[in-house]
């Protein structure tokens, strides 16, 4: 062992960095006891009710049931039609989404005069996209006799059920969810501008077009960002409830009845708290598996300084 070794092992903490430590670790309490009470404890308590007959009723004996509430969801109807709805959302609505951003991005990574006017108006669906109100307006639109139909009618085409068809309904709310793609597209233009221009440079004198330029600079130089926002995109979509509370209230034929959606009304209206948490449950666990079968995925597609810098020892 040498001398430096044997020095630092023997060196004792000094008062001084004793009240550094303890600054720093009561700093650190509030956000602490922030995740114990608002994070920890109610996930630990929201398994536990899983796995009880806990109802709304009160003065009801509350007995643990095991997984009893798991095995009724393999036996729900409705349970599996709602999966089978929100798969089918996050199918479509993820890809079409993110090709949607990433396209609003390459148009907003522009040098020119009021391009930021331009990815304000972008941005500005992202705001009020989500509220009851933004639902509430697509409902009067989208109905039959909405503002979307009427045009539709001078058209001679229509009316299009796109509300009561239960072909229909599921895509229109997919629709709707695009026209908040600002989101995404700001994350998508952050990853664009860090991309070095030497890199266009070089491509451009290899003779390489713009699609080249897209295809093997730009794509493989973000798949970071674009990887990041469809774990985002993932994780949201298997959690849509808004637009099926407001917009179609679950219908028709429950078509759009989502897993949250689906949720809250064994939790909130039927006042069923044991199933409405076994439901929780899983909806996490298909989004932590999702989650993890992309990352495993993207390990060797996915551009990072790291493999690069790997790649060049090699």
């Amino acid at each position: 062992m040498s001398s430096a070794t044997a020095t630092r092992k023997k060196r004792k903490i000094t008062r001084e960095e004793i009240r550094e430590n303890f600054a720093g670790y009561m700093f650190l309490l509030p956000w602490l006891i922030g995740l114990i009470v608002f994070t920890a404890f109610p996930i630990g308590w929201s398994l536990w009710i899983s796995m009880t007959n806990r109802t709304m009723a009160l003065g009801r004996d509350i007995s643990f049931v095991g997984l009893d509430n798991y095995r009724r969801l393999l036996g729900d109807p409705i349970f599996r039609q709602s999966l089978r709805v929100t798969i089918l959302y996050a199918v479509w609505q993820i890809p079409l989404s993110r090709v949607l951003a990433l396209l609003a991005a390459l148009a907003m990574n522009r040098k020119m005069k009021g391009i930021g006017i331009f990815r304000t108006l972008f941005y500005l669906p992202v705001i009020v996209g989500g509220t009851v109100g933004a639902n509430v307006m697509w409902r009067m639109l989208l109905r039959d006799r909405g503002y979307i139909n009427q045009v539709l009618g001078f058209l001679n085409i229509g009316p299009i059920g796109f509300l009561t068809d239960p072909n229909v309904a599921l895509y229109s709310l997919i629709g709707v969810s695009l026209w908040g793609i600002g989101g995404p597209m700001i994350i998508f233009l952050a990853g664009l501008q860090q991309v070095p221009e030497e890199l266009y440079e070089s491509a451009t004198m290899d003779g390489a077009g713009s699609f080249r330029k897209l295809i093997s600079v730009t794509l493989p130089m973000i798949s970071p960002v674009i990887l990041f926002s469809f774990i985002m995109g993932i994780i949201g979509a298997l959690q849509v409830f808004e637009a099926g509370l407001v917009i179609t209230r679950g219908g028709p034929a429950r078509a759009t009845n989502f897993m949250v959606l689906y949720l809250f009304r064994e939790g909130f209206s039927y006042g069923r708290f044991g199933y409405a948490s076994a439901i929780a449950w899983v909806l996490f666990l298909i989004i932590m598996a999702v989650t993890f079968c992309v990352l495993k995925f993207s390990e060797n597609h996915v551009f990072s300084q790291a493999n690069a810098a790997g790649g060049k020892d090699k």
